[in-house]
């Protein structure tokens, strides 16, 4: 069996977190039941334990959308897709706030955590992201904060085949969002000005 290489990249993601999620819970739980026995409550030391456990699950359910597999016929609650940004980015210096219709296509949300990761990674010092989806426009995504300069990486979405196609670890949402644009004969635009940076697809 033969597979394309974004399809088999989102296999090993579902693989991986559906593996990581069990174990995180696990902990948080144990976690709980530890101070509901402590008569003092739970310490400073177990607090941060487990404020950690609860971003690591945050997170992982945002790979889990962004890199695992998607039905191509599910449909996912934008409220839920908001919940997932908010407890992604939670205490950190992102910010999520995402628009759009009461529910849209699952493959539409998976590409709007993609171009969200995609944007995060060029935000060195963090900032509020706007994500706006319509059914007809497709995908808007912008920021005000001040963008990392990464031509290359911005050119594999909007000018496939000319830029450079060698990525770090913590940029393959970039070669994952191009090769949902490309399947879904899109056009994606960027505007990366010193101030602003705006994603559209």
């Amino acid at each position: 069996m033969s597979l394309p290489s974004d399809d088999l990249a989102h296999l090993i993601g579902a693989r991986i977190c559906h593996d990581l999620v069990s174990p995180i819970g696990a902990i948080s739980n144990g976690l709980e039941l530890l101070a509901m026995m402590s008569e003092t409550g739970p310490s400073e030391e177990m607090a941060l334990v487990e404020d950690s456990a609860r971003a690591a699950a945050a997170r992982i359910q945002l790979f889990r959308l962004a890199f695992g597999t998607c039905d191509p016929a599910a449909r996912m609650r934008l409220a839920d897709l908001a919940a997932i940004f908010d407890g992604a980015f939670a205490g950190g210096r992102l910010s999520v706030h995402c628009t759009g219709p009461d529910e849209l296509p699952r493959t539409e949300a998976q590409a709007g955590a993609l171009a969200v990761l995609c944007v995060e990674a060029v935000l060195p010092r963090g900032g509020d992201i706007r994500a706006t989806y319509e059914d007809t426009a497709g995908w808007q995504v912008d920021t005000e904060a001040t963008p990392r300069r990464e031509t290359d990486l911005w050119t594999l979405l909007t000018a496939p085949g000319t830029g450079s196609d060698q990525m770090h670890p913590a940029e393959v949402q970039f070669g994952l969002l191009a090769a949902f644009v490309a399947r879904s004969d899109r056009t994606a635009r960027v505007e990366d000005g010193p101030e602003r940076l705006l994603l559209t697809f």
